[in-house]
């Protein structure tokens, strides 16, 4: 990202919410040192974030939300969080910051009729509010985060554009969040229910993303869903096409495979950062889920970075 690109890109926190901006950038890898923390107790506006590479921390009083490279956490107006990181890996960020108002304008120009909003254009728009909640980066998302990112990389943008790109970005957001609130439910449930049993099941989500490093139970999860062990199982099964288990499994793996390609760590290390607790298991696994070792793993895809980067 264009560092000091005035006055969209990494601008003074304090300006932000007074003008749609970006913060975010690329931080190097740095063995042997502290978590950094890049902002603490901060207030911020409605906000996108969102993790390119490597994995990032936001939290929310008592609540971690554990970011992986290819999900994002949207955080409303007024959310009050800290964010911090590894600096074993690299790490990279993306997060759209949007001038007070514009998800509000978004919202209310695509659900009034243009008949209320000619005769009342400046009429009062209803405070948005997203449920925080770390899920995979929508497709719908992509687009408009796409070409903000390719202006943010641009030496000149005028407001014109840059204010267009967030009010696609805006749009985009508002159409989504309204699948979220009912995306984990089944079709024979009436719509209260449908919404209760999203937000239940991404508590639960929430939960695992933060805590999968650790020795899981189910009903601890189920717990965190204010339900029955039982009948979380089954929910967690019909929303997500995988048993709680094995979603578990696929998320450590995943990060196993990241943090092999993005760091020197040793591969016991990181197969018990990740919440592996034998090595022989966690090398059978990931030989089933990627068709090598972890360290054949590891040169493979050094070399297609390298190769990538040449290309580049």
């Amino acid at each position: 990202m264009a560092v000091g690109q005035a006055p969209h890109v990494n601008p003074p926190a304090a300006a932000l919410g007074t003008l749609n901006a970006v913060m975010g950038g690329l931080y190097p890898s740095h063995r042997n040192r502290a978590p950094i923390e890049q902002a603490r107790n901060f207030e911020g506006p409605l906000s996108i974030k969102v993790v390119l590479q490597g994995q990032v921390v936001w939290t929310l009083g008592k609540q971690r939300h554990v970011v992986d490279a290819g999900f994002c956490l949207v955080l409303n107006r007024g959310e009050t969080y800290s964010l911090t990181f590894d600096p074993a890996e690299t790490v990279e960020t993306f997060c759209p910051f949007f001038d007070h108002g514009v998800a509000d304008d978004a919202a209310r120009s695509l659900m009034t009729s243009d008949e209320i909003l000619l005769d009342d254009p400046n009429g009062t728009s209803r405070n948005l509010s997203f449920d925080s909640h770390v899920r995979p980066l929508d497709s719908e998302l992509a687009a408009p985060l796409a070409r903000l990112s390719q202006l943010a990389h641009e030496p000149e943008v005028c407001n014109l554009a840059w204010d267009e790109a967030f009010l696609a970005l805006a749009s985009a957001l508002v159409r989504t969040a309204k699948g979220w609130r009912t995306e984990h439910a089944g079709v024979c449930h009436r719509s209260s229910t449908h919404t209760e049993i999203t937000r239940r099941l991404n508590r639960a989500r929430d939960l695992i993303h933060a805590e999968a490093h650790r020795r899981l139970r189910l009903d601890q999860i189920a717990a965190a869903a204010s339900l029955s062990p039982h009948h979380f199982h089954r929910l967690f099964g019909a929303a997500f096409r995988v048993t709680p288990g094995r979603y578990v499994t696929d998320l450590r793996l995943a990060r196993a495979a990241r943090l092999l390609a993005a760091t020197d760590a040793p591969v016991t290390e990181i197969c018990l950062s990740v919440g592996f607790e034998s090595l022989g298991s966690f090398s059978t696994r990931f030989r089933r889920a990627f068709g090598t070792s972890p360290a054949s793993w590891r040169k493979i895809a050094r070399s297609e970075k390298r190769t990538r980067t040449v290309l580049d």
